[in-house]
């Protein structure tokens, strides 16, 4: 192979688009890797600009030039730079190498390096640079190298870097097992307070492990999530888990605890699509569950075949009594048990006292009975009230499968009718099934839209349903053009468009049969042609838009659009090119084509950005800015393109062409400053732009101008020489735009040339807090060895502002592996500044490594004994999120800040505090003390217009925190909540916070126990008769806790248990028992009962419960 010469190699490429220049380079790279004329052809290219740079890693690449693409690492070019990085990982197999050029890399340049190693599996390079880079550069890049390793490598690094792991999806595909074993260690050492967290912040990997490991996550979710709540990516993946594990799917769906979610959100459509896959037991087992929300009963229903409804809704509802269900539900019963359960439902006294529901419970029952009710009620005098009649009487026959003859030859009086009675009955026919429609119906549905036409008051929408009527047989029936539907529907679009001129079709592109669209189109033809002989185009635009990518591959249909793009007025013809052009097989001729016949064709957004992403050869005619004169433009004014990015496509000299286009813009004072800025915004996105090219317009006197010019240097594909102009402008009222623009280039310098410039920028004696706070952050995030150093000098400066103090923190915490970071931060916890103290507040502990967060939650606790309150109520509120590890500490904090009742005015917060650090068990001894110090505290402030007994409310904030707690935690907690019931035992007075701290632990499902406990309670207060009714809203409160888990005859059973001993208690019970059960048989006798009570107080309290209202 001969070896061009470079000015022979680029004039050969200068005819070519980017990517045959591409693959040119390539080639010649391969061919002549043995030719000694390739390498001075390499170097020769390399010397210059973004463009012949990129040529030379191309040939390299090829090659196997493994020298140059290494140099290419620090070529002035930040597209070099680019390009050669992404390729390190493929193209240089010495490790060395890049362990050596990796240190004097920038940092954007060194994180594409690591990426590409990382993409490359290059497993021991990258755990021979990750220790380094880790040390060096942080976490957050380190972490980039980690789907790199072997399987032993992600479990020594991952516990380490999980906090700055963005990349969870390509590390779970590549070690699924270890990432899986990783978040079960997780789950298990952290406490049940961060379980929920813990499935958000680990949600992205979670999802990707799900199809890959269904088994394990599914255990997972079953182990460590709330019972109430189902993680949102496990939700997401229901659909598919349920196929492959029924069983364990619906003990999830059906925890006690989970009912009320189940009953609000019900099950998601993807999971409805599947639920055939369980056995018929676990089917009634979910219709039962599913009993309390009618809606989504039926839903559930309309999932299986009619023949299996039936037993379902039966089963669903044995053993409640009476009542109305919602039209939703019956409507997916089978026929027979529709009418039925329709039919009895008309029986109940609240029906047949309310019109409107006898009429549309009339419209659900079969057609043979309710033809007669509703045609009667159809000859109402209100408009309204017809409308309904007749709607129902509409769906009643597509509910019933038949009678569908003699409801149309009823529905012959809406010749008569106001259009608003017509479009009801229109809307409720489209909503039938097209299946119960009948050849020998079309003439009735023909004499309806005649009726409809020939009004004078008929509407839009009445039109509309006729049409959207005929599309619905259209796509039934779309492959018997032939048939006497389709002929129907044809015949009522004709006529519907000849009334109003227009057509309006529907999406067909997924809603025909495979293949419909041709004799869909065929039988459309005789009308398009027909309309188009009066130049009448908006059937074939309409029909073409409806079939999407359908109509790419119909060759008639894109012949007849051709016409078109060249029809009058402008915006038909744009219409019909964008639909030309559509198709991607065909848009490189056509977009020829058309430029050919008009240039002006180049304004239009498709055909531009063909060439610019396709075929950037033909670009030139176009770049000058000069006027085009012909369909789309007037000729009189200059087109320039619109474009922003990508120009890396073009060849150099067509980025100078538009780069003096742009210049002339950006000069022309004429314009408005606004159009120059945005012109000065694009111009840094051409390569062949410099930090000369701006330079004048830095000098300008419009500050939009000048601020539009300083904030595009950091864009260039050389921004490194912008760093002295921007620092220089941090002096002045450019600050705002320079300060903000140097984080941009400091990803293209080294992270020492950053640090020197950074630390100059600090030394000067006035410096504004808005560039001082930018450049302390930049030191945190381009981490240097000059970095805490320079930290620690701005924070020993006196009097300075408290901003960039809080801004000395944030960076700080970026470097916690420097012991002198962990120094300043304490200094910060220990200032009497609130901004200050507060700012370490404000961390999240997710951002922290699992290891370093105790000592983080240290120094939250050091704030919380803040001297400002408002401080330490911050602190207190922050603290259960940091108290892993720290339960103890926090939990004497909190307890002391509770019982400090002179000044402890966050107590609210630290109850919080303390409720929330000892729900595992852990430090619960100081629950138990605060509990005991508050009952026993004297009364010392009694009554008085300032406070009132402040250990009382305490104790019963502490309890009412307690008694919060999710239900688990508490059955978990009984022993420890029994202790916190025996210090209240002390006073007689706290015996209602001494019974609800009993029951809160108490399991209603477990009849004995439960009344033992009751009768035990009652007897601690047979001394104290007045108790009895606390004691009733005692058990009431427990009972009706939505996390409460009971059946109904359970409640019952213990009511029996109880005798006569508690009848409000009783009472209570009954009531909850009663409500679920809608006041079945069983639960009303007990309610009888007391009501026929010796007492007549108890007599008064059953009667207050009703079970029917009036």
């Amino acid at each position: 192979m001969k070896i061009p010469s470079r000015e022979a190699f680029l004039s050969e490429l200068e005819p070519l688009g980017y990517g045959a220049r591409v693959a040119r380079a390539a080639a010649l790279g391969r061919g002549g890797r043995e030719q000694p004329g390739l390498r001075p052809l390499m170097d020769t290219l390399f010397a210059g600009d973004a463009y012949e740079g990129s040529l030379a890693i191309e040939l390299a690449q090829g090659a196997g030039a493994v020298d140059l693409v290494l140099r290419g690492l620090t070529h002035p070019s930040g597209r070099v730079r680019g390009h050669a990085a992404s390729s390190v990982g493929r193209f240089v197999p010495d490790d060395g190498a890049i362990e050596a050029v990796l240190p004097r890399l920038a940092p954007a340049t060194r994180r594409l390096v690591l990426k590409s190693v990382a993409k490359a599996r290059r497993g021991a390079l990258a755990a021979r640079l990750l220790p380094t880079v880790f040390t060096r550069h942080g976490a957050a890049e380190a972490a980039l190298l980690l789907s790199a390793l072997d399987a032993a490598g992600v479990a020594r690094f991952l516990p380490a870097l999980e906090h700055a792991v963005r990349s969870w999806r390509t590390l779970v595909h590549r070690h699924p097992d270890v990432v899986l074993a990783f978040l079960h260690a997780r789950f298990l050492q952290s406490p049940e307070r961060q379980r929920a967290w813990l499935f958000s912040l680990y949600e992205s990997p979670l999802a990707a492990l799900t199809p890959l490991r269904p088994d394990a996550v599914l255990r997972l979710v079953q182990e460590f999530s709330l019972p109430e709540v189902l993680p949102a990516f496990f939700v997401r993946y229901l659909p598919s888990l349920v196929r492959r594990h029924p069983g364990p799917v619906l003990a999830l769906l059906l925890r006690p605890a989970f009912r009320a979610n189940l009953h609000a959100q019900g099950l998601s459509n993807g999971l409805l699509r599947q639920v055939k896959v369980f056995t018929l037991e676990q089917r009634l087992s979910l219709a039962q569950a599913l009993a309390e929300a009618p809606y989504q009963l039926g839903r559930f229903l309309e999932a299986f075949a009619p023949s299996e409804r039936g037993p379902l809704f039966t089963v669903a509802f044995v053993g409640t009594s009476p009542r109305v269900l919602p039209g939703a539900l019956l409507a997916a019963l089978p026929h027979a048990a529709r009418d039925a359960e329709a039919s009895r439902q008309l029986e109940l006294r609240e029906v047949q006292e309310d019109r409107n529901q006898q009429l549309a419970l009339q419209g659900l029952r079969s057609i043979d009975h309710a033809r007669e009710p509703l045609q009667k009620a159809a000859f109402a005098s209100k408009a309204e009230d017809r409308a309904r009649a007749l709607v129902l009487l509409v769906s009643c026959t597509g509910l019933s499968r038949r009678g569908m003859t003699e409801t149309l030859a009823h529905l012959s009086r809406l010749k008569n009718e106001q259009d608003p009675v017509r479009l009801a009955v229109m809307n409720a026919l489209v909503q039938v099934p097209v299946s119960v429609f009948q050849p020998g119906h079309l003439p009735a549905l023909e004499a309806l839209l005649t009726y409809a036409v020939e009004a004078r008051d008929t509407s839009m929408g009445t039109q509309g349903a006729f049409q959207q009527l005929a599309f619905r047989f259209i796509q039934a029936h779309a492959t018997e053009p032939e048939g006497p539907f389709f002929r129907f529907a044809l015949a009522t679009l004709k006529r519907l468009a000849g009334q109003s001129g227009t057509l309006v079709i529907p999406s067909l592109e997924k809603n025909l049969p495979r293949g419909a669209e041709h004799p869909l189109f065929a039988a459309l033809l005789p009308m398009i042609r027909a309309a188009g002989q009066r130049e009448g185009y908006d059937l074939i635009l309409s029909l073409a838009k409806a079939l999407g990518r359908r109509a790419w591959g119909m060759d008639m249909l894109q012949q007849m659009l051709e016409p078109i793009t060249e029809a009058k007025p402008d915006w038909l013809a744009q219409t019909a090119l964008q639909l030309w052009l559509a198709p991607p097989r065909t848009r490189d001729v056509r977009v020829r084509k058309l430029l050919d016949r008009d240039e002006s064709a180049i304004t239009l957004p498709l055909v531009f950005e063909h060439l610019h992403r396709r075929r950037q050869e033909w670009l030139d005619p176009y770049l000058q800015g000069r006027a085009f004169r012909g369909r789309f433009t007037t000729g009189k004014t200059g087109w320039v393109p619109s474009v922003q990015r990508g120009f890396h496509r073009w060849l150099p000299r067509q980025q100078r062409t538009f780069r003096d286009v742009l210049l002339r813009i950006a000069q022309d004072t004429s314009r408005s400053a606004w159009e120059r800025a945005g012109v000065l915004r694009v111009l840094p996105a051409l390569h062949v732009v410099d930090v000369e090219t701006l330079r004048p317009f830095l000098q300008s006197s419009e500050v939009p101008i000048r601020e539009a010019a300083l904030g595009a240097l950091v864009w260039l594909d050389r921004p490194e020489p912008a760093l002295p102009l921007l620092l220089e402008s941090l002096d002045g009222d450019q600050a705002r735009v320079a300060m903000y623009a140097i984080p941009r280039v400091g990803k293209f310098v080294s992270p020492e040339t950053l640090s020197a410039a950074l630390g100059a920028l600090l030394s000067r004696e006035r410096l504004k807090v808005t560039v001082a706070k930018e450049a302390l952050r930049l030191l945190g995030t381009f981490r240097s060895p000059q970095s805490m150093a320079l930290l620690r000098q701005q924070w020993r400066r006196p009097e300075l502002h408290r901003d960039v103090r809080i801004a000395v923190g944030h960076a700080a915490r970026q470097l916690l592996d420097d012991p002198e970071a962990w120094t300043l931060l304490e200094e910060m916890a220990q200032s009497p500044d609130t901004a200050v103290a507060t700012s370490l507040i404000e961390q999240g502990p997710a951002a922290i490594p699992v290891t370093l967060r105790p000592r983080y939650a240290a120094l939250v606790l050091h704030v919380s004994r803040h001297p400002d309150l408002a401080v330490r109520r911050q602190a207190f509120t922050a603290l259960p999120a940091w108290s892993v590890g720290m339960e103890a500490p926090v939990a004497k904090e909190a307890s002391g800040r509770v019982l400090d009742l002179a000044s402890g005015a966050e107590w609210r917060e630290a109850t919080q505090a303390l409720v929330e650090a000892t729900r595992e068990g852990t430090a619960f001894e100081h629950v138990v003390a605060c509990a005991a110090k508050l009952a026993s505290a004297p009364a010392a402030e009694d009554a008085t217009p300032e406070r009132d007994v402040p250990a009382l409310q305490r104790l019963k904030g502490l309890v009412q925190g307690l008694l919060e707690l999710p239900r688990p935690v508490r059955l978990r907690l009984r022993a420890e909540l029994e202790s916190v019931a025996q210090v209240l035992s002390q006073d007689a007075a706290l015996w209602p916070l001494r019974a609800s701290i009993r029951l809160a632990s108490l399991e209603w499902n477990d009849a004995s126990r439960t009344a033992e406990v009751l009768l035990a309670l009652g007897e601690e207060i047979r001394a104290e008769p007045l108790f009895a009714p606390d004691f009733a809203f005692v058990v009431s409160a427990a009972v009706n806790n939505p996390q409460a888990e009971w059946t109904p005859e359970l409640l019952l059973d213990t009511v029996d248990r109880l005798g006569n001993a508690l009848p409000l208690v009783s009472l209570e019970l009954i009531s909850a028992a009663g409500q679920r059960l809608h006041w079945r048989e069983d639960a009303a006798l007990r309610l009888r009962a007391l009501r026929r009570h010796p007492s007549a107080a108890i007599r008064a309290a059953a009667r207050s419960v009703v079970t029917a209202n009036e």
